[in-house]
């Protein structure tokens, strides 16, 4: 029987590799080097509407995210417009699959966006290394930052317009010397955008620029460095997701080396056995995560038979018992569960121990960390601050300041809400249980209230506890006959408080911490 083949929380992420065709040429991408990027252009990938049609009903019962492309950007697809109303019309249909692709954000405007509409879900992963006009120009050539920017900013509002509320958001970065001062500027776009941050270290594809720029060099001041940009993650309750230190000492290079020797160390790859993704190729190769598993051909047996493959149980077992078979044997994300870094070729670049700079303060001008300067021109320079300053300024003279008024007031109504219901000791129950609940319940005067418990529609049994308080289904909540419920969630507030406003016929006030 296969319905305990795969873990029942196995609903992988399913890439279709639309296309390959990307508008920009990043520095640390394939497509920046020009024997990679004629090779690419000349093979253009690009999956053919009947093959996507096709495969994208069968693999519904199987996912819980769609995207389109991993390579590329999604919105350079030729076929794009046909192959979103197929997506359209599959999603619809399923509204408990959530489309969520990659891009870069230079094309994801209101007009392009509106080919979503109907759909009830969607996230974005946004691939922006910096929030600085000038390393971002360095980094994403020919891409100009302001209006990539304003695409991230706006996306929620423009996606709201079009009826999709419902939006996950993450932005990736990759921290290399020309961007890791630009890790502090992500934080504060991730907390504006509400976002999960994702950084990881360059790799090298091959390409000796990758060497120099590899933070590999700086093993010490890196660590550092990320230890003091978790920390305000923490401070701002933005979600990062970073790689392991360095390992420096002695002791930890032993660990390190101890951990990769252990074979008979049980593992877990989350990518085979939780969230995926699988990638189904133009030439129809289904491959499990970002490695070289192939597990068939949808051109030649059904997705479903694939996806039941005994690779799957044949590479987790192996994995679990400590003995990864080809080509999980060498890959970085099982690696990441180790305690630390050291070999730099976990990432395909090449920076010897003995080359590494270990000091805590590099001279970062002597070591190269502005060298990226030398790449633009003088007219390069002026046209991206120029336009950097103009965007600033027109935000300035149209909402920013009225935007910052608003939050700081918003952050004095929160405290006076908290501080009257701590006053007359109301009974509270919070509701939703979730990120910024738990951020508040840690560093805010919520927990000073008299909470009852944490509410939330998606809760089944009472028996569970959050950040140390009971955890109750939303049904539950008139029997515990509370003064009030305490919304937390700022993003979906009105659609919470519509939801729960029959509780006002009890008595039970609902008061949004945000309002």
């Amino acid at each position: 029987m296969t319905i305990n083949f795969h873990p029942p929380d196995y609903k992988p992420a399913i890439i279709f590799a639309t296309t390959q065709r990307c508008n920009y040429r990043c520095m640390m991408c394939p497509w920046s080097d020009p024997e990679k990027r004629k090779e690419l252009t000349i093979k253009d990938p690009t999956m053919s509407i009947e093959l996507f049609r096709r495969v994208l009903e069968e693999v519904m019962p199987y996912c819980s995210f769609i995207s389109l492309t991993s390579n590329g950007e999604f919105l350079m697809d030729p076929f794009l417009k046909e192959r979103l109303s197929i997506l359209g019309e599959v999603l619809r249909n399923h509204p408990d699959v959530r489309l969520f692709t990659i891009t870069n954000a230079s094309m994801l405007t209101a007009e392009k966006l509106s080919q979503l509409k109907g759909l009830h879900k969607a996230g974005f992963t946004i691939s922006i290394e910096s929030t600085d006009a000038l390393t971002y120009a360095s980094i994403r050539r020919p891409g100009v930052l302001s209006p990539v920017l304003k695409n991230i900013r706006s996306l929620r509002s423009t996606l709201s317009e079009i009826g999709i509320d419902d939006v996950q958001l993450q932005i990736n970065a990759v921290m290399m010397k020309s961007t890791i001062f630009s890790l502090p500027g992500l934080l504060h776009l991730a907390k504006d955008v509400n976002a999960i941050l994702f950084v990881d270290h360059c790799q090298g594809y091959g390409n000796q620029e990758m060497d120099r720029e590899s933070l590999f060099n700086f093993p010490v001041f890196t660590n550092l460095f990320f230890d003091k940009c978790q920390k305000l993650a923490q401070r701002l309750n933005v979600p990062l997701n970073r790689p392991p230190s360095f390992a420096v000492s002695p002791a930890e290079v032993k660990e390190y080396h101890e951990a990769r020797k252990n074979k008979d160390k049980s593992r877990y790859c989350s990518q085979l056995s939780k969230t995926g993704p699988i990638n189904i190729l133009s030439n129809g190769n289904v491959i499990a995560c970002c490695q070289t598993l192939v597990l068939g051909n949808v051109n030649e047996r059904p997705f479903k038979e694939i996806f039941f493959s005994p690779k799957f149980l044949k590479h987790r077992q192996a994995i679990a018992d400590g003995h990864p078979l080809p080509p999980c044997d060498h890959c970085r994300w099982l690696e990441r569960g180790n305690p630390y870094l050291y070999e730099s070729s976990d990432y395909d670049v090449h920076v010897p121990v003995e080359s590494r700079n270990l000091d805590p303060n590099p001279d970062f001008e002597k070591e190269g960390f502005f060298d990226w300067l030398d790449d633009l021109s003088e007219e390069q320079i002026r046209r991206h601050l120029r336009d950097d300053y103009s965007t600033k300024a027109e935000i300035l003279s149209s909402s920013g300041i009225e935007e910052e008024i608003e939050a700081i007031e918003m952050a004095q109504s929160s405290n006076r809400t908290i501080a009257g219901m701590i006053k007359h000791n109301a009974k509270v129950i919070i509701y939703p249980a979730g990120r910024l609940t738990a951020w508040l319940l840690r560093n805010s005067l919520v927990s000073e209230l008299n909470i009852l418990g944490i509410a939330d529609k998606s809760i089944a049994h009472t028996e569970k506890y959050f950040e140390g308080y009971r955890l109750l289904p939303a049904e539950m909540i008139s029997t515990l006959k509370p003064d009030a419920v305490l919304v937390t969630s700022n993003l979906f507030r009105d659609q919470i408080c519509r939801e729960l406003s029959y509780l006002e016929k009890e008595d039970i006030k609902i008061i949004p911490l945000y309002k």
